[in-house]
């Protein structure tokens, strides 16, 4: 078999020439004359998978290396016949540790105290479960919405959106959809961003499409004590560069990026391979090599211990930047207002794969909670 998969996904050789013959390819110049010939197609969130791409290959099955499924057309694939997986709750935990990072530094540096900072979560699914369980480790006050698992549920701690918003802190944890009892598309539009009265810091890292960027810019413009923090954005990788310039942190789309959350993502398409193929597939049983934490995350977390420092925020923060790097990240992603026009997707996707190396929390071998649960 042929089997096609984006360059970008993890250790895609080793993990997928059990069944067939691996080539890879660039994400964003994926086409049908190469698809003509393949099997098997593995792609990331950058690739465009419909009807125009599959009809007439023998393509029999599509696989993302992701949790977001935006880019796939389901309706077609399911029309055409092609079995598909995507990678459910692969990189949550990794997103969970970003945005516990974000607001631990955005705490430290506005001289906010954890324990009285409250967090609207708006989703939790694999990822909003998470942000949560790492905040309330931090001592924040969790609000939670998320109108499909209310209605499922009846649990009543789960709050209408307007009670989220009235949050000092905002993040976005939902998937994008333009359709159904619960659209996402453009969520946070001008009246939602106006009705944050109390908000400090909003955080998307969810899906560009969810945030109305230009009502957000507008708020930021508007309000000095109002901060946006950005890592998924409309249209990426062409980005708003005003926005750039404007949000308090920025990336470029690397909140999930972590080795774990990469590897974990082929491990989940390489298992639906080997249940749809009954193929045995030896990479499967080849746990991720650990190797030893960075020099300053060793002598960061020496430190912690040293001290007995368990209660000291700053000094956790601190730990938790040298984990997930996001001054370095932001300063880096401002550099895409330098970079002329043609050559800013490829920096783009330079800087995903830049700070692509980065490792979950629990690599560090911290004891304490926020940074295992």
């Amino acid at each position: 078999m042929r089997i096609l998969a984006d360059k970008v996904v993890a250790e895609a050789e080793l993990a997928f020439d059990a069944y067939g013959a691996v080539e890879l390819f660039d994400g964003r110049q994926l086409d049908k004359r190469v698809v003509a010939t393949a099997d098997i197609l593995l792609v990331r969130s950058v690739t465009r998978v419909d009807n125009a791409l599959l009809a007439g290959t023998p393509v029999k099955f599509v696989g993302t290396a992701t949790a977001g499924i935006d880019h796939i057309d389901q309706v077609a694939l399911n029309k055409l016949g092609i079995r598909f997986h995507s990678a459910p709750g692969c990189n949550a935990n990794a997103v969970a540790e970003f945005i516990a990072t974000s607001i631990s530094k955005f705490c430290i540096e506005h001289n906010i105290a954890p324990p009285s900072c409250s967090v609207g979560i708006i989703g939790h699914g694999q990822v909003g479960t998470r942000v949560e369980n790492k905040l309330a480790a931090l001592g924040c006050e969790c609000i939670i919405n998320d109108p499909p698992k209310a209605a499922a549920t009846q649990d009543p701690r789960y709050v209408d959106l307007e009670t989220a918003l009235r949050a000092d802190i905002v993040t976005l944890h939902t998937p994008l959809t333009s359709d159904g009892d619960y659209p996402t598309e453009d969520l946070v539009d001008e009246d939602t961003i106006g009705g944050m009265p109390n908000c400090r810091l909003l955080i998307n890292a969810a899906r560009g499409g969810i945030v109305d960027e230009k009502a957000l810019l507008r708020r930021i413009q508007d309000d000095p004590q109002f901060n946006a923090q950005i890592d998924c954005w409309q249209g990426e990788p062409e980005i708003d560069l005003e926005l750039l310039q404007r949000a308090y942190v920025c990336s470029p789309h690397v909140a999930g990026h972590s080795m774990e959350a990469r590897r974990n993502a082929t491990r989940q398409l390489a298992e639906a391979l080997t249940a749809w193929r009954g193929i045995e597939n030896p990479w499967l049983n080849n746990p991720m090599e650990e190797g030893s934490p960075s020099a300053k995350i060793a002598e960061a977390v020496s430190r912690f211990e040293r001290l007995g420092a368990k209660n000291d925020g700053e000094l956790l923060a601190d730990i938790m930047q040298q984990c997930c790097p996001i001054n370095t990240i932001d300063e880096a992603t401002r550099g895409l207002a330098d970079v002329s026009p043609g050559k800013r997707i490829q920096q783009f996707d330079h800087l995903r794969r830049q700070f692509a190396d980065r490792r979950d929390f629990s690599f560090s071998q911290l004891p304490i909670a926020v940074l295992s649960v």
